[in-house]
């Protein structure tokens, strides 16, 4: 997993993606393929005003950029993100996830010359749980 003396090679995907740098993610764990994201919750997530549960549209949209960070850390460095785009996306949500700081995490389940497969799920940080899980498909422009 990631070193505190190494520095971290996704600061600039954290704060160069306007949509990443609103959600507030940040990579707290990653390897070739790995990478766990912290989503700290914010007001503007509520999609459920009265039981303060997170919107769908911003938990697909966080799995969505995590799985971008997490096919980013399968071809970096030979390949950079700008070579990547989202194909193909689909979200279960198989619980509510409650109004408060959560992890998605994300897993290159095949990487190809063309596309690259990612599995993603959503935790609390202190239960491995799963609450929403998603897969997608990335293309790779050569």
């Amino acid at each position: 997993m990631s070193n505190k003396s190494t520095p971290n090679p996704f600061e600039k995907i954290e704060s160069s993606i306007p949509f990443h740098h609103w959600l507030g993610l940040k990579v707290v764990q990653y390897e070739k393929g790995k990478v766990t994201c912290r989503l700290p919750f914010k007001e503007e997530f509520i999609g459920n005003f009265v039981s303060g549960f997170y919107h769908g549209g911003v938990l697909s949209g966080a799995l969505d950029a995590v799985a971008g960070t997490t096919a980013a850390s399968e071809i970096y460095p030979d390949k950079t993100m700008d070579r990547l785009s989202t194909m193909d996306i689909r979200v279960d949500f198989m619980k509510p996830v409650l109004g408060k700081d959560i992890h998605i995490h994300g897993e290159v389940r095949s990487s190809g010359k063309r596309s690259i497969f990612v599995r993603m799920w959503v935790t609390y940080p202190d239960d491995d749980k799963v609450l929403v899980e998603g897969r997608v498909v990335m293309n790779v422009r050569s």
